[in-house]
């Protein structure tokens, strides 16, 4: 599958993570705008790629520093090569609402990338479900995701993340049907 253009990213120490989709207030954008501003101002090692676009944001983007990159729109099938390309290690969703099915859960697990996910709604129960991903701590407060981001991502949590990927690389995606 051809990928559109993207962005190149510094080669530096940050994790990247994903965020997915057309993000919205309800998909989490003031979120995002919190967890950027506090990877900034806590210098963390993370940069935010969002694979989609912001309500704000709707075209390719890159902060001056690279703490958050926003692709673009995309196809479905796009989606895995760039969750590589941009070296995506985890996929996180800020939402501030429950979802229901949630598409982009199944194509970031399609790519063998585990989530950390709201504890409501379609999220929750997918997870808990396939046990690929994590649930927030507390998905209200931002700095509470951060640690939870930071916590996975933890040199002494690399057999757990392991194991998480690869029960996400095995999901089988439900049919239509059962969405």
């Amino acid at each position: 599958v051809e990928l559109p253009p993207v962005l190149s990213l510094p080669d530096d120490d940050r994790i990247n993570i994903g965020i997915l989709g057309a993000i919205g207030p309800v998909k989490g954008a003031r979120q995002l705008e919190g967890l950027v501003e506090q990877t900034r101002s806590q210098k963390l090692p993370i940069r935010w790629i969002v694979i989609g676009y912001t309500d704000t944001i709707n075209e390719p983007f890159q902060s001056e520093d690279s703490v958050i990159c926003v692709h673009g729109g995309y196809s479905p099938e796009q989606v895995q090569g760039l969750l590589e390309h941009y070296q995506v290690k985890l996929v996180v969703f800020p939402s501030t609402g429950p979802e229901t099915y949630c598409y982009t859960l199944t194509e970031a697990w399609s790519a063998g990338i585990p989530a950390l996910v709201p504890p409501i709604g379609a999220l929750k129960e997918r997870v808990r479900e396939t046990d690929a991903g994590w649930m927030m701590s507390d998905w209200q407060n931002v700095d509470a995701i951060l640690e939870d981001v930071l916590e996975i991502l933890s040199e002494g949590k690399r057999e757990g993340y392991l194991a998480k990927s690869e029960l996400a690389m095995n999901v089988i995606p439900s049919s239509i049907h059962d969405m």
